[in-house]
């Protein structure tokens, strides 16, 4: 595991937290992970422990440090997106010195940092002024734990709806939505938002998955013995898409599998 800096802003350096595997292997698959916390805070280790879980089955992994409030005291969640996708261009603009497989590229992310995630490859309008823009945000798939879906109904938080608007999943749907695998707990607050995304995802062709957990809230996956059980439907959703082979080697009880029940349909 390696640190680097991607981005150079006024409210400090940005960095990127790299886990690779030990293999031999030319070019690698890669996914590129977004904390969550409400576009206030969040930090690294979130997906930490996804992150060593998929270099130990051949994909490189980084985990991405954006602006937020409490650290840097950003207060509109479009410089969030603006990072995300500098950091996306930057991973895939060194996907040879990394052997990443670009074709084999995804982004992930939990809540707000499930939003920058789904913001990658829709928020056109969103980028850095230095930004490359001739390298495309364009994820392969994406691996989201209870993703913000609408940022509109979160309009206060934003400097204008219109500058929501630019940022919100379920307005920004179009045929440049890749496949995606969503985790919600059934009690989430936000699940109907999941539920909407997923829904126009699938009506304009693209695979969507759901995972609902009985009874759970917003941001089950954190903790035990969720978290282990999301990594392992992760890495069953990875191995159907042919980022990794064979189980996750994780020992997940019977029926925490039973009641992450398939979202119908």
């Amino acid at each position: 595991m390696r640190e680097v800096i991607y981005k150079q802003t006024e409210q400090g350096d940005l960095r990127l937290r790299i886990s690779e595997p030990e293999t031999s292997e030319r070019y690698r698959p890669g996914v590129v992970f977004y904390y969550g916390g409400g576009w206030r805070g969040g930090n690294l280790d979130q997906f930490q422990a996804h992150s060593e879980h998929l270099a130990r089955h051949g994909v490189v992994a980084v985990c991405v440090e954006y602006r937020v409030e409490k650290a840097h005291g950003i207060t509109n969640p479009v410089v969030c997106v603006e990072d995300g996708r500098s950091a996306f261009r930057w991973v895939k603009a060194r996907a040879d010195e990394l052997r990443i497989d670009l074709s084999r590229l995804a982004a992930g992310g939990g809540s707000a940092g499930g939003h920058v995630a789904l913001c990658v490859p829709l928020a056109k309008e969103v980028n850095a002024p230095d930004d490359d823009l001739t390298i495309a945000c364009d994820p392969k798939l994406l691996l989201l734990f209870n993703p913000v879906g609408d940022a509109v109904a979160r309009a206060d938080r934003f400097r204008s709806e219109e500058d929501a608007r630019k940022v919100s999943p379920i307005h920004l749907m179009s045929d440049q939505i890749p496949p995606s695998i969503m985790f919600y707990g059934s009690d989430d607050w936000m699940i109907e938002e999941g539920k909407a995304v997923m829904e126009k995802s699938r009506a304009i062709g693209a695979a969507s998955e759901m995972f609902v957990a009985d009874g759970e809230k917003h941001a089950f996956f954190n903790r035990s013995p969720w978290k282990e059980t999301t990594i392992d439907l992760m890495h069953g959703y990875l191995a159907r898409q042919g980022y990794v082979e064979g189980d996750s080697g994780i020992e997940v009880e019977a029926h925490m599998h039973e009641q992450a029940l398939s979202f119908p349909g």
